[in-house]
C-alpha cells in the first residue's frame, strides 16, 4: 500500500499532464512512459537523438500544466515531479511514518535525483553506471553496474550474502 506525501496537492494536474504526454509522445513513438509510478512520471526517449529535446517536447505538449512541474533529466530519462518535491522529502515522510531512523538506511541511487535522499541517509552507495555527482555523494561506490553494483552493494553493507 502506498501513501501520499500529505503535501502532494497536483495529483489531479499530474493526470491530466499524463494523458497529454501519453496522447502526444508516446502515442507518436518518440517515448517511453515508465509504469507503476502514482506520484511523478519518468519518460524515456525511443530515439536516443531526441533525448536532449525531450523536455522541450513535454513542455511544448503540457503548456501552462508544465508550470507545476519539475521537469528533470536523469541519466537515461526525464522524471516529472511535482515542483519543490524530491527525494529527500520522501525518504523524511518514509522515515517518519515508518520509525526507522535516516541513519540507519541505506540510499542507493545512480542519477542526480537520487542525490537528495542520498545524503540524508545514514549509508549510500552507488553502482559504477552512476554519474559522477552521484558517486561523490555516496559513502561507497560499486565497481558494477545496474545489478549486479546493487548486489555487490547489498553484500558491502552485510544485507546479503
Amino acid at each position: 500500500m502506498f501513501k501520499a506525501h500529505p503535501d502532494l496537492i497536483c495529483l489531479d494536474e499530474l493526470e491530466e499532464l499524463k494523458k497529454i504526454i501519453n496522447n502526444t509522445l508516446v502515442k507518436r513513438g518518440q517515448a517511453i512512459m515508465q509504469g507503476g509510478k502514482d506520484y511523478s512520471l519518468s519518460l524515456f526517449s525511443r530515439d536516443k537523438s531526441i533525448t536532449p529535446r525531450l523536455k522541450e517536447l513535454i513542455l511544448e505538449a503540457g503548456g501552462p500544466l508544465c508550470g507545476s512541474f519539475d521537469i528533470i533529466y536523469s541519466s537515461d530519462s526525464i522524471n516529472i515531479i511535482p515542483k519543490g518535491f524530491h527525494k529527500g522529502k520522501g525518504i523524511d515522510f518514509l522515515s517518519g511514518e515508518c520509525g526507522v531512523p535516516l541513519e540507519s538506511i541505506l540510499g542507493v541511487g545512480d542519477s542526480e535525483v537520487d542525490i537528495p535522499f542520498m545524503v540524508k541517509t545514514g549509508f549510500s552507495a552507488a553502482p559504477s553506471n552512476a554519474g559522477d555527482e552521484v558517486k561523490k555523494a555516496a559513502l561507497y561506490c560499486s565497481d558494477k553496474s545496474l545489478a549486479e553494483g546493487l548486489e555487490d552493494i547489498l553484500n558491502h553493507f552485510g544485507l546479503i550474502n
